[in-house]
């Protein structure tokens, strides 16, 4: 068995069987009555198939039921109802009889209930109970059926043992089902047991026993034989149980007052909640109103208390699909041995499928696997196909018969922590540990497990040895002989056994494996330490979770993880079980044996950088960079370099240097100088140069390779993951290897780290998590390798930051490594390559090695944006003149109303974000009486929301009484194109300032285009001015001109206006002002709030959810308003009935009658039919009816036109009530062949300026109308 399959534990199963008989146990009858009992059961669905008695939580479920106990054999119940009123949704509600399904009335009917009859209705919870009901039910039970798939016919019997554990426990019922209605597959054959009642339903089904007077000394063993005939599939099948006894006061049947009716009070499901029962008969005179039948009535109450263990039964007719969900505890051992204690590990989960040889022979069709969780995972086995949280998923395609699928995730870094302890002991021991030379080598690997734990099901145990391939060997396990009892699997390539024996020795007994192992160490490397990981599993069950699912999907949700979902095409028979798993993994070795020289490199790189994320093979100019590295391999750690130098002889001036330890005096050219001192062994000194960013000769190279960098996320307005993907493919067979290096932008505001790599068998993150080094090794260029790295990402101070990390894709083009002797010394020596001759010197004489490289590498430049997002604040003190007119000329003083207002402006910028949840407190010196918008108070409080990237926000408070004469200082008109609209268009407007005085300093334009019920606007553009925010949405406009001149200064604001009504007339708000900002009271600040205080005012304090750059200024504003100029003309236009009868045999024969319609017009609509026009469209077809042209009826609203005999056609008839707000029209002997409905026809009527237009959708056939009612 795969390591990976771990799950492989036989549980209990449990399904849903929802219902319940009303009573098991024996309960009293009515007396010559209609008997209405009325109980509520508290069910307790018992995991697995053992119980003991204690206090338990039952899923409430309540019942009523109609027992006909008339002595008369004639007396039928013709018709009874039974309602549950009741705002509760219930997880089963009774189907049978159920004619009206609330929330708020659920109703059953029944009819023709004879004398013995019965009728019922039930309502309960499952597992969603917000109030389940504690009981201690006073009974041990149990239940056993084995073994239950049944490939044939055959009879088993099934068990059931109750043991009484309180004195005094009344008489309980045991019910036995049969989960499923065909009897001929299944049904109870017989019983056996104490001289119980018994009674089993005619078709086998249910066996009901009662026990009427048990006692605790007494054990109930009952035997039942289950007979199952599988055709033509086989079964799993498992009888439900339940048993039931009384929790709560009871009652006999009582006699009430006979009546047609009866409403019970149900308390202990709501206060409201009610049954109620009613009889009637029909009334023949009249069947839509019944008689109502008054009975003797008795009433019956009762609770009791359930155990259940549920039941299922499965015909196995589809492909069926095994499903492990498992939940890990692992432990990492860096050592070589473990013993048996309560450790902290970390926890993690997995699901497994496997596609089960059957008869149907079918794969899996489409597999999809689902997790959704809260946990923030950074660990994933294989990596998601679609990241989305909480959503993870996988596909996975077809899976064919014994096949397979094993997915994992995890949350490596912070991780969740488990105490736990596994259960045994486990040492590896391996000879060789070392390997030196080409080889080849073999290591015995010999590992010793002792069972310590009783506890744990040690028959449920893997081993798995993992051997991967490093930089340095290439390790291939050989498979060991066979040994019976034990099952052994081998991966293709070697690297993975697994060992799953079925019966280990028993406790503190050892057991002993051995392996060997090929080991070849990789070309290049002189030595190198290697042992196999470890890892022994054992798996126990988690008690009642498993079961079986038929359909497209499983879903299974862990503690602590969310929900696993698996997905496919098509129906399934899903067996799935969940289990806990405990693994220590002793930890693989692969380490290089140090060399004992001083390694003296020198590298050229060719490196072109890509100006897309994805680059294909081909000729490119990479920009040349030179460098050195002196290396301390001394093994001696007291063997430290003293001092050393390194020098560049060129008559090159390099672009980019490493300046690190450049020797002032000979920083080049001709000579440069780098100066080292204290190299301790392990420590490296490095040198560069390179013509970048500008190569006067770049050098023309082909990489030999295919590689992309792509991240998910680049922006990050909170902490959270961002995943990159690189891909290389090589295009070189001779290619040796290839390199990927991985870092994150240097930045004092972010911090970021490389948390994991996917896809990489040898790879390195650096302790501070900065850089990552990937090493792929022969590289096979039919493979397209994928690294996927996670990197945390958190933004500092707050800011949002866009990143991007570097990355680079190296390959070597030639290497040579030459070794002075380890017997001779060197204490300096010379190399001349390109760029020129580097000389190199050390404090001591060394073992010295040597060594050449020329590589090539394809870069992606990092990228480090921070976005702030700066928001400003205003705190005025406005003095406000509204002039009577769309013109104010300055000629001094003016009469000012007083207003405190402050807004915040959140001008459009590169962060896009809101300022979240807004909110503006005002603390006042005293009391104001008018506040906008309207809030209550002292102290007022205002939340504004969310206030998007773009908007203007404002709030202000008044005392009505409080004002001033003041000077403006400027004239100002406003005016607009057009103000009254029947359909949308657009309106321009348009603003004229001119400053009067020097002193002013800058003017604001605010355009409130919003806030109006009778218009939806939008500003759509501003021109003619310094500086524009147009808030989102268009409802606000803020116009700037800084340094205003003594000049005419005019702007223009496009103006989309969309009615609300058939006509209204607009033009937006327009307040023109000097803020008067005082620069003293400048502020600023990355906070999440400002607290001001304004003496005149009192205190406010803007807040919000996070930290924006704030900026405020206090200013003393003088303000021209010119208000809003709104108004509804008509507020209701509309055709109800219409039609157009076209007359083939005259080209001037048509008629149009509108038979039905309304109009209403607005308090300010102004007309005159004696002075007014009236004039009707249809569609282009248009008739006008002159001023005077309508007789008024006295001193009504109501006007008729007639055209007169002998007058030129058309005819036309029209009346128009406007007190009622109706109109119609007749016309005829006219041309209508213009109406066409293919875009609807246009109704337009027009009242000398009063205007409305309707387009209704006219049926094709005859072009006639009759609106929706």
């Amino acid at each position: 068995m795969n390591m990976k399959r771990i799950l492989a534990i036989v549980l209990a199963v449990i399904l849903t069987v929802v219902g319940l008989t009303s009573a098991i146990y024996a309960q009293p009858q009515p007396e010559n009555a209609v008997g209405l009992s009325f109980g509520t059961h508290a069910i307790y669905f018992a995991p697995g198939n053992t119980f003991s008695n204690q206090e338990v939580p039952g899923q409430r479920h309540w019942t009523t039921e109609l027992t006909n106990g008339l002595s008369d054999p004639g007396s039928v119940i013709p018709n009874a109802t039974v309602g549950l009123s009741s705002g509760l949704e219930f997880d089963f509600i009774q189907e049978e009889n159920l004619e009206i399904e609330g929330p708020p009335l659920y109703q059953w009917s029944y009819t023709e209930i004879t004398p013995g009859g019965h009728a019922k209705a039930e309502a309960s919870f499952k597992g969603s109970d917000h109030a389940p009901l504690y009981f201690k039910p006073g009974f041990d039970v149990s239940r056993t059926f084995e073994p239950t798939r049944f490939d044939g016919s055959d009879t088993r019997p099934l068990v059931i043992v109750v043991t009484p554990q309180d004195e005094g426990l009344p008489e309980f019922g045991i019910e036995i089902r049969i989960p499923q209605d065909n009897p001929e597959l299944a049904f109870i054959e017989s019983w056996d047991g104490p001289p119980s009642e018994y009674h089993l339903s005619p078709d086998g089904q249910m066996l009901s026993i009662r026990e009427l007077d048990p006692q605790s000394s007494e054990t109930f063993v009952y035997n039942i034989a289950i007979t199952v005939n599988p055709d033509p599939y086989p079964v799993e099948i498992l009888p439900s149980v339940s048993v039931q006894t009384r929790i709560g006061p009871g009652s006999n049947y009582d006699p009430v007052e006979p009546n047609s009716s009866y409403v019970k009070d149900i308390t202990d499901m709501c206060d409201t909640c009610t049954w109620t029962w009613n009889f009637w008969d029909t009334n023949p005179e009249d069947p839509e109103d019944p008689v109502p039948v008054e009975y003797p009535i008795s009433i019956h109450e009762g609770v009791s208390g359930v155990i259940r263990f549920e039941g299922y039964f499965v015909e196995l007719s589809n492909n069926e699909v095994g499903v492990d969900f498992g939940t890990m505890w692992s432990l990492h051992v860096p050592g070589n041995e473990f013993t048996d204690d309560t450790v902290i590990g970390r926890e993690w989960w997995s699901s497994n499928v496997y596609n089960m040889p059957d008869w149907t022979g079918e794969l899996i069709d489409e597999l999809l696997v689902d997790a959704n969780s809260q946990v923030a995972f950074n660990r994933f086995d294989p990596y998601p196909d679609v990241i989305e949280p909480p959503d993870f998923g996988w596909y996975f395609g077809d899976i064919p018969q014994d096949g397979g699928i094993y997915v994992s995730v995890d949350k490596q870094q912070p991780n969740i922590p488990v105490d736990y302890t596994p259960g045994f002991d486990v040492s590896r021991e391996v000879s060789p540990a070392a390997f030196y030379g080409p080889g080849p080598h073999t290591q015995t690997v010999e590992i010793t497990i002792i069972p310590r734990q009783p506890d744990y099901d040690r028959t449920n145990l893997w081993v798995d040895i993992h051997a991967e391939e490093t930089y340095l060997v290439n390790p291939v396990i050989q498979m060991p002989d066979p040994e019976q009892g034990i099952e052994m699997n081998l991966t293709e390539d070697g690297h993975h056994l697994s060992i799953n024996p079925q019966s280990l020795p028993p406790i503190d007994t050892q057991w002993d494996i051995e392996v060997t192992i090929d080991v070849e160490l990789q070309p290049g490397v002189p030595g190198a330490q290697f042992a196999p990981g470890v890892s022994v599993l054992t798996g126990e069950e988690i008690l009642g979770h498993n079961g079986f699912a038929t359909g497209n999907q499983v879903s299974y949700s862990p503690d602590g993880m969310g929900t696993w979902t698996l997905r496919a095409q098509g129906d399934y028979i899903w067996n799935w079980h969940a289990g806990r798993v405990r693994i220590v993994d002793l930890a693989m070795i692969s380490e290089e044996i140090e060399a004992n020289d001083v390694f003296m490199s020198f590298h050229t790189m060719y490196s072109y950088i890509s100006p897309d994320d994805e680059f294909v093979n081909n000729g490119v100019l990479g920009q040349r960079q030179w460098g050195t590295v002196l290396s301390n391999q001394l093994n001696d750690p007291q063997s430290v370099i003293e001092w050393a130098t390194v020098s560049l002889e060129t008559g090159i001036d390099f672009g980019n240097i490493n300046t690190d330890n450049l020797d002032p005096m000979y920083n080049g050219p001709p000579l440069y100088r780098w100066s080292y001192s204290g190299i301790e062994p392990g420590m490296n000194a490095p040198t560069f140069v390179s013509h970048e960013p500008n190569d006067p000769s770049p050098v023309p190279f082909e990489p030999g390779f295919n590689a992309s960098r792509t991240v998910d996320v680049t922006r990050f307005d909170e902490p959270g993951w961002q995943t990159l993907v690189i891909k290389v493919k090589s295009q070189d067979v001779l290619n040796p290897w290839f390199a990927i290096n991985v870092g994150i932008p240097e930045n004092i505001s972010i911090s970021a780290s490389i948390d994991s790599c996917y896809g990489a068998t040898d790879y390195h993150i650096s302790p501070d998590g900065q850089t990552l080094g990937i090493w792929q090794a022969m590289p096979n260029p039919a493979v397209e390798y994928t690294y996927t790295v996670l990197i945390w990402v958190e933004p500092g101070e707050g800011h949002p930051v866009e990143i991007r990390p570097f990355v680079e894709v190296q390959r070597e083009l030639s290497n040579t490594i030459e070794f002075f002797g380890t017997c001779d010394t060197y204490s300096n020596g010379e190399a001349i390559v390109e760029p020129g001759k580097w000389t190199w010197d050390m404090s001591g004489e060394y073992p010295v090695a040597v060594g050449e490289q020329v590589s090539c590498s394809i870069r992606w430049e990092p990228q480090f944006e921070e976005l702030i997002n700066d928001v400003t604040v205003l705190f005025q003190k406005f003095l406000t003149y509204i002039p009577s007119g769309n013109e104010f000329i300055n000629n001094g003083d003016v009469p000012g109303d007083i207003s405190y207002a402050t807004q915040i402006i959140n001008a459009p910028d590169n962060t896009g974000e809101p300022v979240s949840n807004a909110m503006i407190e005002l603390v006042p010196n005293e009391a104001f009486d008018y506040t906008k918008p309207p809030v209550p108070g002292p102290p007022y409080q205002w939340p504004l929301g969310s206030i998007i990237n773009g908007d203007i926000r404002q709030v202000s408070v008044l005392n009505s009484e409080d004002s001033m004469p003041f000077d403006p200082g400027f004239n100002a008109s406003c005016s607009a194109d057009q103000t009254v609209f029947s359909q949308p268009d657009i309106q321009t407007l348009t603003i004229t300032v001119t400053p009067q005085e020097e002193y002013v300093d800058m003017l604001i334009i605010d355009i409130f285009a919003g806030g109006d019920d009778n218009v939806i606007p939008k500003i759509l553009s501003v021109d003619g001015a310094d500086d524009v925010i147009i808030a989102q949405g268009g409802h606000r406009s803020m116009i700037v001109k800084l340094t205003p001149a003594l000049e005419e200064y005019t702007v223009t604001a496009t103006i989309k206006v969309i009615p609300n009504m058939p006509q209204i007339k607009y033009r937006p708000t327009v307040r023109i002002y000097d803020p008067g900002l005082d620069p003293s009271s400048f502020g600023v600040g990355y906070q999440d709030s400002i607290i001001y205080y304004m003496p005149e005012v009192g205190t406010w304090t803007w807040s919000a959810d996070g930290l924006y750059q704030w900026t405020w200024l206090e200013g003393n504003a003088r303000a021209v308003l010119f208000p809003r100029d709104s108004a509804a003309l008509i507020t209701e236009f509309s055709i109800s009935q219409m039609s157009v009868d076209f007359d083939a045999t005259q080209p001037d024969g048509d008629r149009i009658a509108i038979s039905e319609a309304f109009i209403t017009l607005g308090e300010v609509a102004a007309y005159d039919l004696s002075t007014d026009d009236v004039i009707i469209s249809v569609d282009g077809v248009e008739i006008i009816i002159p001023a005077g042209g309508f007789t008024q009826q006295g001193n009504k609203e109501k006007y008729t036109y007639s055209s007169l005999s002998g007058d030129e056609p058309p005819e036309v008839t029209m009346k128009i009530d406007l007190e009622s707000g109706e109109w119609s029209l007749k016309i005829s002997d006219i041309d209508a062949s213009v109406i066409d409905n293919s875009d609807g026809v246009e109704i337009t009527l027009a009242i000398g300026e009063l205007c409305a237009v309707e387009v209704i959708n006219m049926h094709v056939g005859g072009l006639t109308f009759i609106a929706d009612q």
